[in-house]
């Protein structure tokens, strides 16, 4: 069993790479040239890793000719993990990873002999703005994106599903990733995590907001954040890779916890956890909170979250995964939260 994996060096894949290295007899790692040196001295005493250079945004996506017949002869399984996950991203970038990107791999996989799956991590934002239970069977909905992020992972999923071919094809429709279940260890600065910079911003004014009954903020109280930390969302794709569900077709699977919390819930943990007294309220969705979240240094970006009306179906994962847990916002939260507290995810250095 040969496995090609795009996007190894990033904040998922790495997880992703050690969940997956025992189950396979070689991983064909693809890096570009800048993080070949920095792979090769990380894996260099694994004779399970290849190192191929190579980049998702050109046609050929590898390099090296003599790699790429490699690649395409012994190949049995390809994971495309590979991603530009900004949510500010511009439309550029976006478009060039996220849709240029699958579709070269695409053209990739399409070359292959020998492959049986391809396996595709996509995300839940491909939901827009629809109001209701996604089924993980649906993508076409009618919705609309307020962020190229959302957008192109939308397009890049459609290109996956539109690829007509008898290789089996699975897609993880992956939550809102947050660090690690147990360190709560995370690079990013993204996503929940600009709202734990404002609060670090806040401190300063800790006394004056402490002495209000009540802090309005615009979100609906209601709205599922379909978080998930890395290290459940890597394992549950790595147990879709290393042994799927057989049978012909696409499936799909929503990847979040199972007991995601509300938006105000949220909100609320962290303004506690920071040491903050108040009560915060949602504030009505009007056209005046995109100058709120300006004003208050967020990005405008997250209020289509912050308002989401979106429930995430997963009636496919519990039935091709009997049994498997992708824990719960109670069971992580200590973690994430210690580990924000310490400044780490907010630009801080130890």
């Amino acid at each position: 069993m040969a496995l090609l994996l795009t996007g190894g060096t990033g904040f998922l894949g790495k997880h992703l790479l050690n969940n997956l290295i025992e189950g396979v007899d070689k991983v064909f790692l693809l890096v570009r040239r800048g993080s070949f040196n920095k792979a090769e001295s990380l894996y260099r005493n694994n004779s399970k890793v290849h190192i191929v250079c190579g980049d998702i945004s050109l046609p050929h996506v590898i390099e090296q000719e003599d790699q790429l017949k490699k690649v395409c002869s012994e190949t049995t399984i390809l994971l495309h993990a590979a991603a530009y996950s900004n949510l500010r991203g511009n439309y550029e970038k976006c478009f060039l990873q996220n849709v240029v990107g699958t579709t070269n791999v695409l053209h990739l996989a399409k070359q292959m002999k020998n492959l049986q799956f391809f396996h595709h991590v996509s995300s839940i934002a491909v939901s827009g703005d629809f109001k209701g239970e996604l089924k993980e069977d649906v993508l076409e909905i009618g919705q609309k994106f307020t962020n190229h992020y959302a957008q192109t992972k939308f397009d890049a999923e459609l290109l996956v599903r539109s690829w007509n071919t008898q290789i089996k094809k699975r897609i993880y429709r992956l939550g809102v990733l947050v660090g690690d279940s147990t360190k709560g260890m995370t690079p990013q600065t993204d996503g929940p995590y600009y709202f734990f910079g404002l609060l670090d911003k806040l401190q300063r004014k800790k006394l004056l907001l402490n002495t209000l009954k009540y802090l309005p903020m615009p979100f609906e109280k209601s709205s599922i954040i379909p978080m998930i930390p890395v290290d459940h969302a890597a394992k549950f794709v790595a147990k879709g890779v290393l042994a799927p569900k057989m049978g012909k077709g696409t499936r799909c699977y929503h990847v979040v916890s199972q007991q995601c919390p509300t938006v105000g819930e949220f909100v609320q943990d962290s303004f506690d956890e920071f040491g903050f007294s108040v009560n915060v309220v949602p504030l009505p969705k009007t056209r005046a909170n995109n100058v709120i979240m300006d004003k208050v240094g967020l990005p405008k970006e997250l209020l289509p979250y912050t308002y989401s009306k979106c429930r995430y179906d997963q009636t496919t994962l519990s039935k091709d995964f009997p049994g498997i847990e992708t824990s719960s916002y109670g069971h992580y939260k200590k973690a994430m939260f210690s580990f924000v507290k310490k400044g780490h995810s907010i630009g801080k250095k130890d």
